[in-house]
């Protein structure tokens, strides 16, 4: 407790709160001396939940674009009779639009 006071009740006692409350630290003062030590804050490990990564459109668009495609086995391919060269054409076309 000592040791604890020297970094000040104001930084000690959210991160004793946050140790006590989650589920992932198994050692509570082993995690406060750790988090004073390395001049961590009670806010540096939450997480908010629901958080939505900013995603390109075109990165969303092309992700659509593959979760309708077809996963064709080998055997499937040559059962359809599928061009590969004339896939692998339209692919390079398709992505000489996104090379700059």
């Amino acid at each position: 407790m000592e040791f604890w006071g020297e970094y000040g009740a104001d930084k000690v006692i959210p991160l004793i709160n946050y140790a006590i409350s989650s589920r992932s630290v198994h050692n509570p003062i082993g995690f406060v001396n750790w988090a004073v030590q390395s001049n961590c804050t009670a806010s540096t490990f939450k997480t908010s939940k629901g958080r939505k990564e900013l995603i390109p459109l075109w990165l969303q668009k092309q992700k659509e674009e593959e979760s309708s495609y077809p996963v064709l086995n080998p055997e499937e391919i040559e059962k359809h009779d599928i061009d590969l060269e004339e896939e692998r054409r339209k692919l390079e076309e398709e992505l000489k639009i996104y090379k700059k």
